[in-house]
């Protein structure tokens, strides 16, 4: 009988560290897609839902003209107007949306930048679409709500993408021995109607 000494196979520290690491990014990348891919696509046709609303609402107003108590209905569908317009950013108030943006970032901790890319007016509607991208880092769970401030709030903004990676996060900047704390940036396109 012959017999053979198996002996068990070292792996370098380097290569459990990068592959550990590997996996765990990947896996928290897996983990924020099913997390927010539900939420996207409810955005999504949300956004189409508003679209269609405010284009039957227009063409209902068209319709009473002619009628007798134009007056009754002009106020119901103005109300109804300025409720859907209330949704979109009204020219000359742009500054007041970036503003409640960056208030959301504050409230939460989430470090922000924006950047804003204007589109040509449409046509249809008559709004401009506007691209708007958030870089965003902090907790996973700050970057998280402010996530749904943002999806809670009054005006229209449709999420088309997410990206996070891991980071550090030093919250202060000046002292580097200061406590530093795990966290998220990344970025965060958005899509908003201008009037």
């Amino acid at each position: 009988k012959i017999y053979m000494k198996i002996e068990p196979i070292k792996l370098n520290p380097n290569f459990k560290m990068i592959s550990s690491g590997i996996f765990y990014v990947t896996f928290f990348v897996f983990v924020t897609y099913l997390f927010l891919y539900g939420s996207i696509k409810e955005i999504k046709k949300t956004s189409l839902d508003i679209i269609d609303k405010k284009a039957k609402t227009e063409f209902y107003f068209e319709s009473i003209k002619s009628n007798q108590d134009f007056s009754k209905k002009m106020g119901a569908i103005n109300n109804k107007i300025k409720t859907i317009d209330g949704l979109f950013i009204i020219r000359d108030k742009e500054i007041d949306f970036i503003k409640t943006v960056e208030d959301l970032a504050s409230n939460r901790n989430v470090k922000q930048s924006i950047s804003i890319d204007n589109v040509a007016l449409d046509a249809k509607n008559k709004y401009r679409k506007v691209a708007m991208d958030l870089s965003v880092s902090g907790s996973f769970e700050d970057v998280m709500n402010y996530i749904a401030d943002i999806e809670s709030l009054k005006y229209y903004i449709n999420i088309n993408f997410v990206s996070f990676s891991t980071s550090i996060i030093n919250n202060n900047l000046g002292d580097l021995n200061a406590p530093q704390k795990q966290g998220v940036s990344g970025i965060i396109k958005t899509e908003t109607y201008w009037q």
